[in-house]
């Protein structure tokens, strides 16, 4: 029997019966052509333990057993003597989603291979391997079909039986994106003026108590902090315009800039357990451009582009961006606290979430909004919680008659184990069985809201005839589409639900708890969104209670039973303040005057 690995075509043999090894290698748009062929799925229960929190944990040990050796191995060919702790910061990050998406993989291949011994296959020519030039643009190809099938095929030749064909691949799409990462940035007239005004005040202080990267502010939040700190905590700008994801060298985006002599020496790394085996045999192709032989350039250039020394660097999304840490790195190394937070749903509440750990792992501190955990972790109010709020009503509306039903979106390769498992499939019959319950007066009413980087609307609709879909182009149309609905439906826990709770909208909550487990610690707290009717555990049951509702959503939702549970659980997991930018200074001075913990690895038993 042939398997499939990918849904790239060209590397299926369709002249005998395919076995796709996963759902991923179905695309919606090819749905007519899939039916001409004879198609099964591979399922077996081995694969249960490919999705598990064991499998997970497993990743989080023999990853914290494997840094250190890569972090020795780095300071060898760069002839550098940096700390585990710079590294961590720098590399940490992708090596951990790299070793989940390399052991979810194989995971499917050995039940695959175990449990059918005809299995034949198409792999990827060795010349066609594409290496990413960064942490960023690695995230971008673990979910491609090009990738994947580069992983498979390099997983497939180690250990099992090689594949009967190899073909090529052209990359022209991903080779011709990295030449637009350096062209500058549109940006409206305002934002300019402040940029050009906070690199002033940058290049006249250029050792600051506090700075802030990224975006988690806004203009006016920044200006506040600036005040009421009296300039001891000033945003860091770079001297020049950085996109999202790029890399600081240009060096970084040559396709001849690979040096085959220092990537085999990577091999030498001794392992100690198969999945290191597994990481550091394929490694020497999929380590990232900028951390070998973009190296040297990324540190010379990020003293460039960020000419500043900080005592403490506040940091959203701190293990992300590639393009700050090698500054970041040099400042750690002279004594700098980083100093991560909080930027999005499930943080506190998720029995695994990778996002969470690394930020974490990597930061001096992290700032929650509302929950605690380690000694590391500091309890704030949501960040511009005043941008939030004026999108808030002030009273009740009666004309508003639109339900608002916000989606999430899913991937169709997983980048992480045990973590946002959903796929495609599963969750779209999860919907269906939830519109399916609902009053008709109440269907023609809904609107589902899909995520903007979703863009398999077509397939919503087909699964959900007669409801009304919108895609929007931007993020920030949430709180205004959020702000005009008589109630809203969010089927997942991800950022929109905190943003909901947190705004006082009547809302009613469902997703499937297999899918998305809690943490013992906030269990306590969705039981009591559960027992106010908030929560659902099932479509049904939610269903079922918007059609009891929405009469009269209010009369239910201002409830002292109702609005007890909602504010307990936003001061624990959406803490909203009116005067939050005083307490996040007073948090940000306060971890400057005390900032003594150190970096420790955060590893359960």
């Amino acid at each position: 029997m042939f398997l499939g690995l990918t849904a790239l075509e060209d590397f299926w043999d369709k002249s005998q019966p395919i076995l796709f090894l996963g759902e991923w290698c179905r695309k919606y748009e090819r749905k007519s052509a899939l039916k001409r062929l004879n198609i099964s799925v591979f399922q077996s229960s081995k694969l249960n333990y490919a999705n598990s929190y064991d499998a997970y944990q497993h990743v989080v040990l023999v990853h914290e057993r494997l840094l250190p050796k890569l972090a020795e191995y780095l300071n060898s060919i760069h002839q550098t003597k940096h700390s585990l702790q710079y590294w961590r910061l720098l590399v940490g990050p992708f090596l951990f989603w790299y070793m989940q998406v390399v052991y979810h993989r194989f995971l499917y291949l050995e039940a695959a291979f175990f449990e059918l011994d005809d299995l034949e296959t198409y792999g990827l020519s060795h010349k066609s391997f594409l290496t990413a030039m960064n942490t960023n643009e690695f995230m971008c190809l673990a979910v491609s079909d090009a990738w994947n099938l580069q992983i498979f095929t390099q997983l497939i030749d180690c250990h099992f039986k090689k594949p009967i064909l190899y073909k090529d691949l052209n990359w022209e799409t991903t080779l011709n994106a990295r030449k637009t990462q350096f062209l500058e940035a549109s940006l409206k007239q305002h934002t300019k003026f402040f940029i050009n005004v906070i690199r002033v005040v940058n290049k006249f202080s250029r050792s600051q108590e506090v700075g802030i990267l990224g975006g988690m502010f806004s203009e006016w939040d920044l200006l506040k902090l600036m005040l009421k700190s009296h300039f001891r905590i000033l945003p860091l700008l770079p001297a020049r315009s950085i996109n999202r994801g790029q890399s600081l060298s240009r060096l970084s985006i040559s396709s001849q800039a690979i040096d085959v002599e220092k990537r085999q020496l990577l091999l030498d790394i001794a392992t100690e357990d198969p999945l290191s085996k597994l990481v550091i045999n394929t490694l020497p192709i999929n380590m990232p451009l900028n951390f070998i032989e973009g190296y040297h350039e990324e540190v010379e250039a990020s003293k460039k582009y960020f000419p500043y020394k900080s005592r403490v660097i506040l940091q959203e999304q701190v293990a992300s961006y590639d393009q700050y840490k090698f500054w970041m790195g040099e400042q750690l190394e002279d004594g700098a606290k980083i100093i991560g937070c909080q930027h999005g749903g499930c943080y506190g509440m998720q029995k695994a979430s990778s996002a969470e750990f690394l930020e974490c792992y990597v930061s001096n501190f992290f700032v929650s909004w509302g929950w605690m955990g380690s000694k590391k972790i500091v309890a704030g109010p949501m960040p511009s919680s005043e941008h939030i709020k004026r999108y808030f009503r002030k009273a009740r509306n009666e004309e508003y008659k639109e339900i608002l039903w916000v989606a999430t979106l899913y991937m169709r390769y997983p980048i992480s184990i045990h973590d946002w498992v959903m796929t495609g499939q599963p969750y779209l019959t999860y919907q269906k069985r939830f519109f399916a319950a609902l009053e008709a007066k109440i269907a023609s009413d809904i609107c589902m809201r899909l995520n903007p980087s979703f863009n398999n609307i077509d397939e919503v609709r087909e699964m959900l005839p007669g409801l009304k879909v919108y895609s929007p182009k931007d993020r920030e149309s949430f709180f205004s589409h959020l702000d005009r609905a008589k109630i809203v439906v969010i089927d997942n826990p991800s950022t929109t639900f905190l943003y909901a709770l947190a705004l006082n909208v009547p809302t009613v909550l469902f997703w499937d708890k297999k899918h998305w487990i809690f943490r013992d610690e906030a269990k306590p707290f969705l039981d009591m969104l559960e027992k106010t009717g908030i929560y659902h555990a099932t479509p049904e049951a939610a269903a079922e209670m918007l059609n009891k509702v929405i009469d009269d959503p209010h009369s239910w939702w201002n409830s002292d039973e109702v609005q007890t549970a909602r504010q307990q659980f936003c001061y624990n997991f959406a803490r909203l303040s009116s005067n939050y930018t005083k307490e996040w200074t007073n948090i940000l001075l306060d971890i400057s005057r005390h900032s003594n913990i150190e970096i420790k690895a955060v590893v359960e038993a």
